[in-house]
């Protein structure tokens, strides 16, 4: 591991020209500098203000879909690197998105303004695109993660403070320009999925990056962190049992590859703090959710595995409309192209319950739904082929014994799958404070995976290199310190 405590490039790809990369004018470089900060500052705005802040901007244009307008600007008169083009994630992603246009054609021409909207879900993977030509462009993979690292800690703390505040103030916080949207509008499961992934970082100790700090900042660094997770699984866990199994599965699956990592530290205070919760038993009740307790908590995970729990209403109301959705498209006459994207299928499928929720609870079923079963088997593949090509690059930096660049691709993982447990229990997907930061991530993979493969490419070209200077790779390595 390296001891400096920085991000390192790889000095064999002799500054990434060997890549293909054409020279451009420095204006082209300044431009796409300024959209990546742009890009990530909207990013953060979804993690931290979730559905309030995706109604900034001058209706029906909000602030997603100016970002995306100008990305995709940039991406026509070539901006961007294109090498992703490479990766088998743009293939599997290419065969989606072209589906699901087709699928939406019909629609588009129906009723143009409920199928864009509609439509979100897919077309909003060219966000993927777009974060990974800008990384590649700029060569700056460690930027977007150093700035990850920073405000983790921040965000741990808010999260839980920021869902008290919505949810005591949400009748009397400021609202967005042109809306009656509070500012504040979080949804619980939205916010968890970002806990899960903060929780990951931490347990993997990617915290730690920036800057060095002595071991007591450190310890008290963990304590924030693990006291946000805490505050966080129990306070907003009470609301959503999707987006609580999301850091459940996440840090899970986060053990599972790192058995002997810095989440063992937490498992006991963990274990001290709940039993202090069930006898203390305190009790608070937000506006328009369900009580915040622990016995909602237990109930909640209870509900997860017992048929039986209280909760169960919800669930079988969801597994009626998904079997309908099922019959109609496998075994009906919506197998090909399903309903297309300006459906209300709340309406449509009989299980309207006066909110203006247009979707089923689930992104797979919606794709079932919308685009057919060819739809949802091509989501399917690129679901698989992200999960594939992560498994591989975990695969690759541990035979290369960069641990910390193995420990970027876990974190990766796990907080893909967050999105994927989330997704699959609530519309989430199919809105920009899901569907942005999620193929946002999917860029990011894209991104890194590559520059492991570059990475790969030039260890071959230059087999007598120094080993040390080639350990530093393409893709960022975590630092030391036990990572």
């Amino acid at each position: 591991m390296s001891a400096t405590n920085t991000f390192t490039t790889d000095k064999l790809s002799a500054d990434w020209r060997s890549v293909g990369r054409q020279p451009q004018p420095a204006q082209a470089s300044g431009l796409v500098s300024t959209y990546m900060k742009l890009l990530g500052s909207v990013v953060l705005g979804y993690i931290f203000l979730d559905k309030g802040f995706a109604y900034l901007g001058f209706p029906p244009l909000f602030i997603g879909e100016i970002v995306l307008v100008l990305g995709l600007g940039l991406l026509v008169i070539g901006a961007f690197n294109l090498v992703f083009i490479r990766s088998p994630i743009f293939l599997a992603l290419f065969l989606f998105f072209g589906w699901c246009l087709l699928t939406a054609v019909p629609s588009l021409m129906r009723n143009p303004m409920d199928a864009l909207r509609d439509s979100a879900m897919w077309y909003y993977s060219l966000y993927a695109l777009i974060v990974a030509g800008v990384l590649l462009r700029l060569r700056a993979i460690e930027r977007p993660l150093k700035a990850y690292g920073r405000i983790v800690p921040y965000f741990l703390i808010w999260a839980p403070a920021g869902y008290l505040l919505a949810s005591k103030y949400s009748g009397v916080l400021p609202t967005m320009p042109f809306s009656q949207i509070p500012v504040l509008l979080l949804k619980p499961g939205d916010m968890q999925v970002h806990v899960a992934g903060a929780a990951v970082f931490v347990a993997l100790g990617l915290h730690r990056w920036l800057p060095p700090r002595n071991p007591r900042a450190m310890m008290m660094l963990d304590i924030v962190c693990w006291g946000g997770v805490a505050a966080s699984l129990f306070l907003i866990g009470t609301q959503n049992r999707g987006g609580m199994l999301a850091i459940f599965l996440a840090l899970g699956l986060s053990m599972i590859f790192r058995p002997n990592n810095r989440l063992k530290r937490f498992i006991v205070p963990a274990a001290v703090i709940i039993v202090a919760l069930l006898l203390i038993d305190p009790t608070f009740s937000p506006r328009g959710g369900r009580e915040v307790s622990p016995r909602q908590f237990v109930e909640n995970v209870t509900s997860i595995f017992d048929s039986e729990a209280g909760l169960q209403n919800t669930v079988n109301w969801r597994l009626k409309w998904w079997t309908k959705i099922v019959d109609y498209t496998l075994g009906g006459q919506y197998f090909w192209t399903g309903k297309g994207y300006a459906v209300n299928l709340a309406v449509a499928d009989g299980f309207y319950t006066g909110d203006p929720n247009r979707h089923p609870h689930n992104a797979h079923l919606n794709f079932l739904a919308r685009s057919g079963v060819p739809g949802v088997i091509a989501w399917l593949v690129l679901q698989g082929t992200i999960c594939i090509v992560l498994l591989r690059c975990i695969k690759r930096a541990e035979s290369l014994r960069l641990r910390g660049q193995a420990n970027l691709f876990i974190w990766l993982l796990c907080y893909w799958l967050a999105f994927q447990v989330n997704m699959s229990f609530d519309v989430y997907l199919e809105g920009p404070q899901g569907g942005i930061p999620f193929w946002s991530l999917v860029g990011l993979i894209i991104a890194m995976s590559e520059m492991q493969r570059i990475q790969l490419a030039a260890r071959a070209t230059y087999p007598g290199a120094n080993h040390s200077g080639a350990r530093h790779a393409a893709a960022p390595e975590a630092i030391s310190g036990g990572v």
